[in-house]
């Protein structure tokens, strides 16, 4: 992953089990045919994942967005999808210079390349020593479904060294930061800090809510 700045999907195969004593109706082989070919090309649309171990990263600092809620001390991170290439087909050059343009250009095939790349996921396994901190509340909504509210304590601790949590508490779409310690092979997660939480597009997270200026 990702010192620091870094940040699964699986394509689909289709195929086919006959099972002893099940009689199974055969597909015609063009259909078969024309399945695999649609499955191929939906699984190479499909960057593949480059899965690692944090203890075999050895010692230090490593970020990235959770990739679900944290279960048995295992914690998740994984690169952030990149930028849509057809968001850039929506800027109309017109109202751009020429440095902007090559830019946008520029940035364009960066997010093409990044469609093909791997996508990298650490799995981490958290001790139930390890200190947990967050740089948003923990909890965004109370047990009536309103928005909570930071306390004068809390926005200190905030903008400080963060609010003690669990680690069940991190949540998919935040932003996690992990310190690990040892050599590769024994490394350990000495502290994880959620740092913020990502807007992501077309993914099922939803932000903390802030409260609304009267």
């Amino acid at each position: 992953m990702i010192p620091f700045r870094g940040w699964l999907a699986a394509g689909r195969i289709l195929s086919m089990m006959v099972l002893l004593g099940v009689m199974v109706l055969a597909v015609p082989a063009q259909d078969q045919a024309k399945g695999q070919k649609a499955a191929a090309k939906k699984a190479a649309a499909s960057p593949p994942v480059n899965a690692q171990k944090g203890v075999d990263l050895g010692a230090g600092v490593f970020a990235g967005i959770a990739a679900d809620m944290p279960q048995g001390g295992r914690l998740v991170l994984r690169d952030p999808p990149p930028p849509k290439v057809e968001d850039f087909n929506k800027i109309n050059p017109k109202n751009l210079t020429a440095a902007q343009k090559q830019a946008v250009q520029k940035a364009k095939e960066q997010a093409i390349a990044l469609q093909k790349a791997p996508r990298k996921e650490i799995e981490f396994v958290v001790s139930d020593s390890v200190a947990i901190r967050f740089k948003v509340l923990p909890q965004p909504y109370d047990d009536k479904g309103n928005i909570m509210v930071p306390t004068r304590e809390e926005k200190e601790k905030l903008k400080g060294t963060g609010i003690e949590g669990k680690l069940d508490q991190i949540r998919f779409g935040h932003i996690v930061r992990v310190e690990q310690t040892g050599e590769k092979g024994y490394a350990k997660v000495k502290s994880v800090t959620v740092v913020g939480e990502a807007n992501l597009p077309n993914e099922p997270v939803k932000p903390t809510p802030t409260k609304k200026k009267k």
